[in-house]
């Protein structure tokens, strides 16, 4: 099989935008895929690939060059350049991990053998991942092991490993699938298993040792040109974050109705995506289904001579399909406002309705005396002239949203995703 593991790969995910289309038209991974959640995660940020045609293999077994890489690239080091003396002798120059290992055994990440092996092509453990999570994580006083009596297998974690599984373990960092009573320690590490602990890892990246974790670093700039009123359209692109710069716009949609006559200040409603958010080069920031929340900031309510509701709402939380919640703050671009169609029409309905109350009425009193066009003649524009009256002084419209009626907001502040 054609694969494009480790570094080309990577590169090509963070620089060639190969994000949210690739990830969705995943040929091996469907959406009720017991870890499509965290594959779908590492791929969008560019820390594991997949194959040419579309497969990300989640059953196929890790080795110890992939995981390697992998870990640098959650870990923030996307360059894999080094100054170190290859003191390997089963890694050569122009082999695909090259870079990576020597990386690796410069910032004491994953050490090779006494030897002078790295072994790049052996596969991995659980219980030697567990072990290189333990190792690259803050030390602590004490490791409770009694975490581990949770699993009926526990006996079967190699006696060297035990603390370090205990300590990963205790940290939410492992896998147990199919079965969570389960921890299958000797079990050798698939891509989808793999996906799960870089997932978790991620999460818990503030207990990672500092000198492990690369400083963060500008590796580019893309554009959401959404509206040519935008402030800004600069998405600015790390090795960690892709930075949606304020000033930017955003287009949602409602996801439930609103009406201006049923909200006060501060009432909550939310908002949807139905599409991806895709920079103009092809890299995904927020996909589809994401939910954003807001609430009504300013509410005018419809007056009388005809004057409309005005909304205006404030943004304040993005929750992407993972869970995962993000605070920010953006607006409204324009108050939200009936349009100026359905005012025309309001004050035309009137208009309509007056012709045809007075044209009745001026029909009725010429009955008498038989003159018809008499009365329409003169019941018609009196009816339209009360009509038009009426509408242009009763209340104007209130402010209606229908689901998946478009909204523009403004960013005021930077909305920051994580890779």
């Amino acid at each position: 099989m054609k694969k494009i593991f480790g570094f080309f790969i990577a590169l090509s995910l963070m620089f060639f935008g190969a994000t949210a289309s690739q990830a969705k038209q995943l040929a091996d991974v469907t959406a009720e895929h017991w870890a499509a959640q965290e594959i779908l995660t590492v791929i969008n940020g560019g820390i594991m690939g997949i194959t040419e045609d579309g497969h990300f293999n989640p059953d196929e077994v890790m080795t110890r060059a992939d995981f390697n890489t992998t870990l640098l690239r959650l870990l923030g080091h996307r360059d894999n350049s080094n100054e170190n003396d290859n003191i390997f002798t089963d890694v050569s120059e122009d082999f695909w991990a090259y870079g990576d290992i020597l990386k690796s055994q410069r910032l004491g990440l994953i050490y090779g053998y006494g030897d002078n092996t790295f072994r790049p092509l052996n596969n991995i453990s659980k219980a030697e991942v567990e072990s290189i999570v333990s190792h690259i994580t803050e030390d602590v006083d004490y490791i409770d092991t009694s975490v581990l009596d949770a699993f009926t297998d526990k006996d079967d974690i190699p006696t060297w490993a035990v603390d370090r599984y205990a300590k990963a373990v205790g940290m939410g960092v492992y896998v147990n699938h199919p079965d969570k009573d389960t921890l299958l320690p000797n079990k050798l590490l698939t891509r989808a298993e793999c996906a799960v602990i870089l997932y978790k890892l991620r999460d818990a990246i503030n207990n990672v040792k500092k000198e492990f974790v690369a400083e963060e670093t500008v590796l580019g700039i893309d554009h959401l040109n959404v509206s040519p009123d935008a402030k800004c359209n600069e998405v600015k692109l790390t090795n960690f974050r892709k930075i949606i710069l304020a000033g930017n716009i955003l287009k949602i949609r409602f996801a439930e109705e609103f009406a201006s006559k049923r909200y006060v200040d501060g009432n909550t409603i939310k908002f949807i995506t139905q599409e991806d958010i895709i920079t103009e080069e092809g890299r995904m920031l927020i996909p589809a289904n994401s939910q954003f929340i807001g609430k009504v900031s300013s509410l005018t309510p419809q007056k009388a001579f005809n004057q409309n509701a005005k909304v205006s709402m404030e943004i304040n939380q993005l929750i992407l399909p993972n869970g995962e919640q993000i605070d920010f703050t953006a607006k409204t671009v324009n108050d939200l406002k009936p349009s100026k169609a359905a005012t025309f029409g309001k004050v035309a309905a009137y208009t309509v309705g007056g012709s045809a109350v007075g044209t009745g009425a001026g029909v009725a009193i010429a009955s008498s005396n038989g003159k018809y066009g008499t009365g329409v003649a003169v019941g018609l524009p009196i009816g339209a002239g009360v009509g038009l009256a009426t509408g242009l002084i009763t209340p104007g419209l209130q402010y209606k949203g229908h689901v998946g009626d478009v909204i523009y907001v403004e960013l005021l502040s930077d909305l920051v995703l994580r890779n």
